[in-house]
């Protein structure tokens, strides 16, 4: 049996309307029936939806549904005719089925489906027992009988349903319904057909319709073919015009069906009536309409170039016109697109899909196009394109109508440009006037009637809608000029004669300005009709040459009074000009010739005569300008330094010329050359000041060097109270000795502009560390307390210089101990805007008078010289400072208090930095190695008897074994037959300098070529420090040496040297 979709037997099911309809008597009886014939306790008419079996009927069921899934007859639809189980409890489908376990106990189940006549099965007919069932063949042909008879039911059921639909249709409906017997005699009529024929039921009942509805105007073959139908029992549809009851005619179509019994007998007839009359007039007019639009398609088609296309733009139909105008054949036309044949190119995408567009949604488009003929001649058409629609609303074709416009369109285009051109020229016309400030007027002979544009009316400064007259229109002129103008007017009008003046006119706002008035007369048959002319403010042009005019008297005033001659030379025509001022120049008597070009040019100093000539030539060559300078040999014999200039210039009506200009610059010359000898001389008295000052600092730092030496000796040995005063004495003199050379030194440098700054990262808090150090041993000598405070916001590690920044900390926190003697000294850093640092040191000393503020910093400046007195110092240093923080970007200042104290402050660009710029930071690290030096040899070379007396006091002191040498060459000879761990070597030494020596012994390729190697010199400058550098020196000590120093980097040095003593450490230098 064929497959019957579960979705569409579902639809069927319900389309039944059975599902959750009461009891029926014949469906009970039939499971009455079914119980009776089985032998089963139960029995239902079981319908299986979706989800769920509902039961028409049941006999001893204690349900009217179950679920789905519990269902029996879920399976028995599945299935054949009859789908039985003897024994639930043993069938593994059904063992633990609800409706088994639980009420009602099924055990035996037999179950015939229920189907449609097209094949959906609605459910089962079945037999239910709480016991195993087995049915004989004679039961199961009984209950498959049974089903067949609930089929009945239920298809008895269905056709009352639909007669019911099909009377409630027919009473309703707006079409007319007859039922009539087998001859065509009136059984029934529905409500329409008693509206529209007028007759009720009651009186057609029992007639032939023909015998009261037809009428003259009724179609008798209409007549004969229904009447045909109803002898044959056949189906048939006519058109035929009634009369009603109250004499109206009526067209309708009827559509005659037979009614046949079960046996296919036609038993009646039913004819459905449709009332057309309405679309009858409507075809009607239509039919008129369209003979109406065939007659116009046809005059169109004789008097215009006609097309038409189906609905994709393909032509199907033209006229002779078409082909005529467009060059092709019928045949080469059909079956193409307009634009494939007749495109030009020269109409945009965008013109096209607009008009595709229109007609697409139906609607008439309309415009012109330019097409190209077959031969390649273009055309104009006024094309209007109507779309026309089918009965579905559809397009079904395009019909073209063309028009040619050939001639129209080139009428047009001459036209336009004839317009385009006479524009153009109006508009040059008037920009040039509006440009050129021109207006124009006239005046009419006849009345005297002066007219005026907007720019003559705005020269005259009067509104736009001002009217002059002819005795207004005079009176503008300035008093002078009436009688000029009126004289030329009246002149040209007799004379004919135009007339050019510039004249001053004072306008509407009493302006003087000047004017440009030009005009001429215009005849008329020999007569004068009216003047012309134009008007223009020249006042502007008038003034720049008035300007030129000034200016060229005061050139010539000046270039008269300063000696500068003007020149012009035409290199190709050997033309030139000297005026007076080049003339007196070159020393050319006032009653002599200008000399000829050769002349002057062998005039010009053999030196510079090549270079002079090729200078102009290529300036004439390259159009550009000449600068040069010469000397030339005047007349009396003597040179003259000259200097000319001049520029290409092209002239309208020769060649080109250079003009310039020629100055004598020898007293410039002189005077640049004395104050170049001036430059050397300074240079060489400064140099000689460096040298001087150099020397002066050896000089006297050597001797220094025994002094402060010798004091640090003797503070080794054992002395009384008085004999360390003593000594403290000369070490403290000696010393500000050594600061007043330092500081005479550092203001050498900045005056010089010799002094560098370095820019490299350091540790604030380990340099305010190191000043607080410094200073503290003075500060508790007097009793003072030292405070330091550094803001957290100050960066740790800062890129600047840290040995100035040191020195001018030093300097003014010692100040603040020297000047104050009781109280405190603070210093406070603290971060400003930006990268600044701002320091500021104050102090609770006698402060300072206000009058002494202003030259606090400057060089040997202090308060009052009773401070000179009291407290020493040479003035130097707070210059120093302030020139120092004014190189490295910053300020400085000073508050102070008489009586209370004073505050110094300076404020310094200090950039943050890393630790990894730290690190790129060259650094002496260093580790205490302990006294036992036993066993360390030392060279030390000095051709100075006191310093070496002084060093070999200090390091035997501490465990040193020293030898000495007095110069480079006796050093080289105790290195070559000794073992040193170190050398201390002087720069500055006859017969073998000590640079020298380092350099040999760092050349030497021998065992001690890399000894450590200290160099040492009374020089403190930067050229010292980078030649101890270059010569590969291991480090340098300044004069006057400072032992600590000395004794540290020697530990650091020979830490590791043979024989060393124990708790060594190691460094080196970074």
């Amino acid at each position: 049996m064929p497959e019957i979709c579960e979705e569409d037997r579902l639809a069927a099911l319900h389309a039944l309307g059975l599902l959750d309809t009461g009891v029926e008597a014949g469906y009970e009886a039939i499971t009455d029936l079914v119980t009776a014939v089985t032998g089963a306790r139960m029995a239902a008419v079981s319908l299986v939806d979706r989800d769920r079996q509902w039961f028409k009927s049941a006999v001893n069921l204690p349900a009217r549904e179950t679920p789905r899934s519990w269902a029996f007859c879920h399976h028995a639809i599945q299935q054949g005719d009859v789908y039985e189980v003897h024994d639930a409890r043993t069938n593994p489908l059904f063992a633990d089925n609800p409706l088994v376990t639980g009420e009602p106990h099924i055990r035996g189940y037999a179950g015939v489906p229920i189907s449609l006549p097209t094949g959906e099965k609605l459910g089962t007919l079945c037999a239910i027992h709480d016991a195993p069932l087995a049915l004989d063949e004679s039961a199961r042909n009984r209950l498959i009988s049974l089903a067949r008879m609930i089929e009945e039911l239920i298809r008895e059921r269905t056709d009352a349903r639909e007669h019911e639909r099909l009377a409630l249709v027919a009473r309703h409906t707006h079409n007319s319904v007859v039922i009539t017997d087998r001859d065509g005699v009136i059984d029934w009529v529905n409500p329409a057909f008693e509206r529209l024929s007028g007759y009720t039921l009651a009186e057609v009942r029992g007639r032939l319709p023909g015998t009261f509805l037809l009428c003259p105007n009724s179609d008798p073959g209409a007549i004969k073919t229904l009447a045909a139908a109803v002898r044959e029992g056949t189906e048939c549809q006519v058109e035929l015009v009634n009369r009603a009851k109250n004499g109206a005619e009526y067209t309708i179509l009827i559509e005659l069906t037979p009614i046949r019994d079960e046996d296919g007998r036609c038993t009646g007839f039913m004819s459905v009536q449709t009332d057309i009359t309405a679309q009858i007039e409507t075809r009607e007019r239509l039919s008129r309409a369209l003979r109406e639009t065939q007659s116009l398609m046809d005059v169109i088609r004789q008097h215009t170039v006609f097309s038409v296309t189906d609905p994709a733009g393909v032509v199907t139909d033209v006229n002779d016109a078409f082909c005529r105008q467009s060059g092709y054949s019928k045949e080469e036309i059909l079956g193409k697109t307009h634009q494939s044949l007749l495109s030009s190119g020269m109409h945009s995408d965008a013109f096209w899909a607009e008009m595709r567009s229109t007609i697409k949604a139906g609607r008439p488009w309309r415009g012109e196009i330019c097409n190209r003929n077959k031969s390649g001649e273009l055309f104009w058409v006024d094309s209007i394109v109507a779309p026309q629609m089918n009965a579905d609303g559809e397009i079904e074709r395009y019909i073209f109508i063309r028009f040619d416009i050939t001639n129209r369109k080139h009428v047009e285009a001459g036209l336009a440009a004839s317009q385009r051109q006479l524009e153009a020229s109006l508009e040059r016309l008037s920009a040039v006037t509006e440009l050129g400030g021109i207006g124009s007027w006239e005046v009419d002979l006849d009345t005297m009637t002066p007219i005026w544009d907007d720019i003559t009316r705005k020269i005259h400064e009067v509104d736009t809608d001002y009217v002059p007259n002819m005795d207004t229109a005079i009176d503008f002129y300035a008093p002078e000029s009436r009688g000029p103008i009126s004289e030329a007017v009246a002149h040209c009008i007799e004379t004919g004669e135009p007339w050019d003046l510039e004249l001053p006119l004072i306008t509407a706002k009493n302006r003087r300005v000047w004017v440009r008035a030009v005009g001429r007369r215009v005849l008329r048959d020999g007569k004068p009709i009216r003047l012309v002319g134009s008007f223009q403010d020249v006042s502007e042009r008038r003034e720049r040459e008035e300007e030129v005019r000034l200016i060229s008297t005061r050139l010539e005033v000046a270039l008269e009074s300063s000696g500068i001659g003007v020149w012009d030379v035409c290199p190709p025509t050997g033309e030139y000009h000297w005026d007076d001022g080049s003339r007196r120049l070159f020393g050319i008597a006032d009653d002599s010739p200008n000399p000829a070009p050769d002349d002057w040019v062998n005039g010009i100093h053999p030196d510079d005569r090549e270079g002079v000539s090729a200078a102009l030539a290529n300036a004439y060559a390259s159009k550009t300008h000449v600068r040069r300078e010469y000397r030339y040999r005047r007349s009396d014999g003597g040179y003259r330094h000259i200097r000319s200039f001049g520029v290409y210039r092209e002239r309208l009506d020769a060649p080109p010329i250079i003009t310039g200009v020629h100055m004598d610059v020898t007293a410039d010359i002189e005077q640049a050359a004395a104050l170049e000898l001036a430059r050397e001389r300074a240079e060489s008295a400064s140099h000689a000041k460096s040298q001087f000052l150099a020397n002066m600092s050896h000089e006297i730092r050597t001797p220094l060097n025994g002094v402060l030496g010798m004091t640090q000796v003797l503070h080794m040995t054992e002395l009384t109270e008085q004999q360390s005063r003593h000594v403290e004495t000369i070490r403290s003199s000696g010393q500000a000795l050594a600061d007043l050379i330092d500081d005479i030194l550092d203001i050498s440098k900045i005056e010089s502009g010799m002094i560098e700054l370095e820019q490299r990262a350091f540790e604030m808090p380990e340099l305010v560390a190191m000043v607080s150090d410094i200073t503290r041993l003075r500060a508790q000598e007097k009793q003072l307390a030292l405070d330091t405070s550094l803001a957290p916001d100050v960066a740790k590690i800062v890129v600047g210089d840290e040995k100035r920044l040191r020195q001018i900390l030093i300097n003014i926190v010692g100040n603040a101990v020297k000047f104050t003697d009781s109280g405190r000294v603070s210093i406070d850093i603290r971060a400003g805007d930006g990268d600044l640092v701002q320091f500021r040191i104050s102090d609770t000393g006698p402060g300072i008078e206000p009058g002494h503020l202003a030259s606090i910093f400057d060089r040997f400046a202090q308060a009052d010289n009773s401070i000179t007195r009291q407290y020493g110092g040479t003035g130097l240093g707070l210059a120093i400072c302030h020139e120092l923080v004014t190189l490295m970007g910053g300020e400085i200042g000073v508050e102070s208090v008489p009586g209370e104290g004073s505050t110094f402050w300076f404020n310094l660009p200090l950039p943050a930095a890393d630790d990894q710029e730290l690190s790129k930071t060259p650094v002496m690290t260093s580790r205490q190695t302990g006294d036992d030096n036993t066993g360390r040899r030392i060279l030390v070379v000095d051709d100075v008897q006191a310093n070496l007396m002084v060093l070999t006091a200090l390091l035997q002191n501490n465990q040193y074994e020293i030898i000495t040498a007095g110069n480079g060459l006796e050093a080289l000879d105790l290195l070559d037959t000794n073992r040193f761990d170190a050398v201390l070597m002087d720069i500055q030494m006859p017969v073998m300098a000590g640079d020298e020596a380092i350099r040999r012994i760092r050349a030497s390729g021998t065992s001690h070529a890399d000894i450590p190697i200290f160099a040492l010199t009374a020089d403190a400058t930067r050229a010292t420090r980078e030649l101890c550098a270059r010569i590969g020196a291991t480090g340098y000590f300044t004069k006057p040496l400072n032992l600590p120093d000395v004794l540290d980097a020697l530990r650091r040095e020979t830490a590791d040297a043979p024989g060393a003593g124990t708790g060594g450490g190691q460094s080196r230098y970074g």
